[in-house]
């Protein structure tokens, strides 16, 4: 949003500042924060060029509904994460069933139903691989508006590029409009995928975020350059965490890689940080520990004291993975030194996607199991699901598994099972393979282990494995 703001002030568009400026302010309303300071100060010097005489009055705007609420239902079919060939055919699909409802030439008189009928063809592929008709849908609802940004000539383009693996030329000249249309539009549907990823299924969050991607790269040359790394930061770091829930670790890094330099364009720490909390996580999925820890102190040092909200989260959420980091290092003085540190921040946090007291009091469950104190891994796991939006299924199940886990330590057998049952609809929701493979876990050794020659819990893990058969294949 401040490279928006600050190119409309350079081109005397205050009123449209003003609009997109309110419009942020009443979402982050919604989540009990504020814009970043940083923000705060790009628009007072917006308003500060404008004339006192010639002071926009801004229209109201109209909210968007929340669509983040309502969570695609899980299909029927259980499918394992698809291969990086099969990716690339769902995500030309997805994109295919997008274009096949753009203009050319010889379809400006087609009617209606026609272009209909043309997407829909293209769905094949995603229905095949356990799509359901809401996984398309909430997709294209993300996609849709940024092709409808771009002007008519490019949406041509934009079909003749899905054939192609070069960036299209731009011919004609856009308008001033047009473009910051289009890069509003890339903008808010990349914070859309970003909403999309701790609330839908992974497959769908790998493909959105590779049509994102495509559509960044076609649309190239047609951005602001001040606006284009933020874009390609997001979309790249959105591919990055949905191969490294797949445990593609390897492949996320890369990913993560092209955010971070991208990131770096931008100029603004925060995205810097974020794509190296992102690395982070990977080498410690690669069991890469001390590794994972150069990261964190790179960020560390970069981000220096906080300022404003943002940042703030950001550190409290660097101070927790070095924390985490530590624990599976077995150095648990260290890790609960730098929960302590981060825990001094928590108070100035609100409830959001990143970093919060949820996912602090997850990181302090975690520890607390590991140290074998299991009442308070307990109550930490207890706490952050209260805390929990329900929509917010990929951290709810994460913190439901520990809960499982502290329930079957403790020998809460009734508690544990339900609380395993509760997570299954979530998992078919998610289908992600770092999560399947962690409730697999759960399954062998704090289940069955613990309850041995329980029939009951035998039965319960029986019944799990018909509903998700690919998890018996998961455990280490």
């Amino acid at each position: 949003m401040r490279p928006l703001l600050e190119l409309l002030g350079k081109c005397g568009d205050f009123q449209r500042a003003e609009k997109y400026y309110l419009k942020l302010r009443r979402m982050l309303k919604e989540e009990g924060r504020k814009p970043d300071l940083r923000t705060q100060k790009t628009m007072a010097e917006v308003r500060a060029c404008q004339e006192p005489q010639t002071h926009p009055s801004v229209s109201p705007v109209t909210e968007r509904p929340d669509t983040t609420l309502a969570l695609p239902q899980p299909s029927d079919q259980r499918v394992p994460s698809a291969s990086p060939r099969l990716q690339g055919i769902l995500t030309t699909s997805l994109l295919s069933s997008l274009m096949a409802g753009l203009p050319d030439d010889a379809s400006l008189d087609l009617p209606l139903g026609v272009w209909l009928a043309q997407g829909a063809a293209h769905f094949g592929p995603l229905l095949d691989q356990g799509w359901s008709l809401d996984h398309v849908l909430e997709t294209l609802r993300i996609l849709a508006p940024i092709v409808n940004a771009v002007p008519v000539f490019s949406q041509q383009a934009l079909r003749r590029a899905m054939t192609s693996s070069s960036p299209h030329t731009q011919r004609k000249p856009i308008t001033e409009e047009e473009r910051m249309q289009l890069c509003q539009m890339l903008g808010e549907s990349i914070i859309a995928g970003w909403k999309y990823f701790i609330s839908g299924g992974n497959a769908q969050v790998l493909a959105l975020g590779q049509a994102l991607l495509f559509l960044v790269q076609q649309t190239h040359g047609l951005l602001y350059p001040v606006v284009r790394p933020y874009c390609y930061s997001g979309a790249y770091g959105l591919i990055g965490v949905a191969l490294h829930f797949q445990e593609r670790d390897a492949e996320a890094l890369q990913a993560h890689q092209s955010a971070h330099i991208a990131a770096l364009a931008t100029g603004d720490p925060w995205y810097v940080v974020q794509s190296l909390i992102c690395q982070s996580d990977c080498h410690h999925a690669l069991g890469q520990y001390h590794q994972a820890l150069h990261f964190i102190e790179e960020a560390l040092r970069i981000l220096g004291d906080p300022l404003g909200s943002a940042q703030v989260c950001a550190k409290a959420h660097l101070l927790a993975c070095y924390a985490d980091h530590a624990m599976m290092l077995a150095d648990h003085t260290t890790a609960q030194e730098k929960l302590e540190a981060s825990a001094i921040y928590l108070d100035h946090i609100v409830p959001n996607e990143e970093f919060d007291r949820a996912s602090w009091l997850l990181l302090a469950g975690k520890h607390a199991l590991l140290t074998r104190a299991y009442p308070t891994a307990l109550r930490s796991f207890e706490d952050a699901l209260t805390q929990l939006p329900a929509q917010w299924t990929v951290r709810r199940a994460m913190t439901a598994i520990g809960l499982t886990k502290a329930y079957a330590r403790i020998k809460e057998r009734e508690e544990s099972l339900a609380t395993a049952e509760n997570l299954i609809p979530m998992l078919e929701t998610i289908n992600a393979h770092m999560i399947n493979r962690w409730f697999a876990e759960c399954l062998q050794k704090d289940l069955l282990e613990t309850f041995a020659h329980d029939r009951r819990v035998q039965a319960f893990v029986k019944d799990t494995y018909q509903r998700l058969p690919h998890l018996p294949s998961m455990t280490r």
